[in-house]
């Protein structure tokens, strides 16, 4: 990494106030779901807050729309991610979002 790009991360800081929020469209048996989630848990974790998980099979509008495309990641109402979910991924999505949108 360069002196200029690690001189931009270390300066980032969390924005104040509570994150934005973060549903992950899920469905039991799913291990890509389950390690999404697991990220998802570590990264709200050190903001205070927790991810929503809507199970896709409790709702026949959400099993058709998302079927087999699931882990389904949404920040602020905007779909981030499908099937897999880095901590760089949502650490960016979460300090992307505007402050109006978070509850």
């Amino acid at each position: 990494m360069t002196r200029f790009a690690s001189r931009i991360f270390r300066n980032r800081r969390p924005r104040p106030g509570p994150p934005p929020p973060v549903v992950i469209y899920s469905r039991a048996g799913c291990h890509l779901c389950d390690d999404a989630i697991a990220v998802a848990r570590r990264v709200l974790a050190e903001r205070g807050a927790q991810p929503h998980v809507i199970d896709i099979d409790a709702d026949p509008h959400l099993r058709e729309r998302y079927h087999e495309a699931v882990p389904v990641i949404c920040v602020a109402g905007q779909e981030i991610a499908r099937y897999t979910l880095s901590v760089r991924q949502l650490t960016r999505a979460l300090e992307a979002a505007p402050p109006n949108l978070r509850d």
